[in-house]
């Protein structure tokens, strides 16, 4: 997501989503009864389908600014809400008793033709953004401390996918870096390279060159847990976020998919 604008486009789905519901509706409606006259039952099934699209979208995490899902689970998850929104409705005309004034040929061709234009829209959005990023705009810059097999890893398939919106700038080694190290670093793109103590001298140099470093990543051991947090304490007054990146020894205490640890 572009940083500055992340609330912005959030706030923008929900208008957009509520025009293509207004759009779908009135559109169905004008060409099944040949007119936008709605009746009291009819415009009341519209306001509550805009009511609990908006409920059932935020509910499920489809309204956050930072809008982190992948592609497939975010369609999963707006085929969900969607299915919600649809039996609230139902449910809804069925305990107003006001299911004869609504027919079916208008409820469910404009619920089927608002869900293509949801799903039509936010592949739209991500294709405008892909190329968007590829073009170098919106993308977070990402300091690295910890040069490892994990972290080079990484640092190759940022590289290889800039839509992502994510690119390593710099990284700092810990002790020390191997030629083989520094090589696979330069082949992913990270030709800036530096010992942990010239992190903070890189992260200001940055900033003063209106380059700023969005966040650190730590990818470091928690037998570094004292530097980790030492680092953490110096970097909390600067505008830079630190995220710890744990390797998989930790990610699989974390997902307690260890059971012997001795």
């Amino acid at each position: 997501m572009l940083p500055k604008n992340e609330r912005l486009v959030a706030s923008s789905f929900v208008f957009i989503d509520t025009l293509i519901i207004l759009i779908s509706y009135i559109g169905v409606h004008r060409a099944y009864f040949g007119n936008f006259n709605f009746t009291p039952e009819r415009l009341l099934i519209l306001i509550f389908t805009i009511a609990a699209s908006y409920f059932a979208m935020v509910s499920i995490g489809l309204y956050r600014p930072d809008r982190g899902l992948a592609q497939n689970r975010e369609i999963q998850r707006l085929l969900w809400a969607w299915t919600v929104v649809v039996l609230s409705v139902g449910l809804f005309a069925f305990a107003a008793r006001i299911v004869n004034g609504v027919p079916r040929l208008w409820i469910g061709p404009s619920a089927v033709m608002t869900l293509v234009g949801m799903m039509a829209f936010r592949l739209s959005f991500r294709m405008f953004l892909r190329n968007a990023r590829k073009k170098g705009l919106g993308t977070q810059s990402i300091a690295v401390v910890g040069i490892n097999e994990q972290s080079l890893h990484l640092a190759r398939h940022l590289a290889a996918s800039p839509w992502k919106g994510l690119a390593i700038t710099a990284m700092f080694h810990v002790n020390s870096i191997t030629p083989d190290q520094r090589d696979h670093a330069k082949a992913s793109g990270v030709n800036s390279i530096h010992p942990l103590d010239k992190l903070s001298t890189y992260i200001d140099q940055c900033r003063a060159e209106g380059q700023t470093v969005n966040q650190v990543w730590l990818a470091l051991s928690l037998t570094h847990a004292t530097k980790m947090e030492n680092i953490s304490n110096a970097l909390e007054d600067s505008s830079v976020d630190v995220c710890y990146l744990p390797d998989s020894f930790t990610l699989k205490l974390i997902e307690g998919e260890m059971t012997d640890y001795g």
